[in-house]
């Protein structure tokens, strides 16, 4: 029971902008001798399936094979640019809100994640930013790969 604008919505958000900007990104920034990075927040959902979120786990899985595909193509580039896709875990946000709130029948995994509210593991926001910050500081971001913060 999607609706087409909903479905275009979601693949706008998670994979249309994602791949508009770093198509941008990568030609403006071509010749520049400098660290490069792209750093995309993608999902467990790209390679898990959760009932009633098609367009969200395709989408996820989208921008997670761009990842892949830019680092192939920027191998051969004289002055590369690195990206990667960061994998939050389940964070306290708005989405998180929302998800808890969808009826268990509209969405089974639901209970689950009233499960990781009710028992405090929820990632804070501030947490996850600063993984990511370490693992840019550290230069691990690149080769198209993914990075799960919890297990970072």
């Amino acid at each position: 029971n999607i609706s087409l604008e909903s479905i275009q919505q979601t693949i706008h958000v998670n994979l249309t902008a994602p791949m508009q900007t770093s198509a941008l990104f990568i030609k403006q920034t071509e010749h520049w001798k400098c660290r490069k990075n792209i750093i995309n927040i993608s999902s467990g959902a790209a390679h898990n399936a959760y009932g009633s979120w098609s367009m969200y786990c395709a989408s996820k899985a989208g921008l997670d094979m761009m990842a892949k595909v830019i680092s192939k193509e920027q191998k051969k580039r004289e002055f590369p640019i690195k990206i990667a896709n960061i994998y939050p875990g389940v964070v306290d946000t708005d989405m998180q809100k929302e998800v808890r709130a969808v009826a268990p029948e509209k969405f089974k995994s639901s209970q689950r994640f009233i499960e990781f509210h009710l028992k405090g593991k929820l990632l804070d926001p501030d947490d996850v930013a600063k993984i990511i910050f370490k693992l840019y500081k550290k230069k691990k971001l690149n080769g198209g790969k993914v990075f799960d913060v919890r297990k970072v």
